[in-house]
């Protein structure tokens, strides 16, 4: 069948088709192969940030936790203020809740300049 199309009866040129075509078929194997190792390499770096963004995530969210308890201590320790919600006394919960406020803000500030 193939022997009878004019192209492939010189030696010259039936060596040229068999030569074209095992390139391409080398060239289909190691596009498959290069294609299936870098798709593999992509998920890999993509798991492996998604799990350093995981454990930054969860590390920002312990730090915040543990400023957020430290500000609640704070405010719990403050008498005043629990006197005065306790009273419901107006100018001293107003009072009271500016001591906090201040209280609050420098526990933040310290906060961050421990952070950073």
């Amino acid at each position: 069948m193939i022997q009878n199309i004019p192209f492939y009866k010189r030696f010259s040129n039936r060596l040229a088709f068999w030569i074209l075509g095992l390139l391409f078929v080398a060239q289909g194997l190691s596009l498959f192969l290069v294609n299936r190792t870098s798709q593999q390499s992509a998920e890999e770096n993509i798991q492996r940030s998604i799990i350093v963004a995981q454990n930054l995530f969860r590390q920002a969210y312990e730090n915040d936790t543990k400023s957020m308890q430290n500000h609640i201590e704070v405010l719990s320790n403050d008498y005043g203020l629990r006197d005065a919600f306790a009273s419901e006394d107006t100018p001293h919960y107003r009072v009271s809740r500016q001591q906090s406020q201040g209280a609050t803000r420098w526990c933040r500030l310290g906060h961050a300049r421990l952070t950073g």
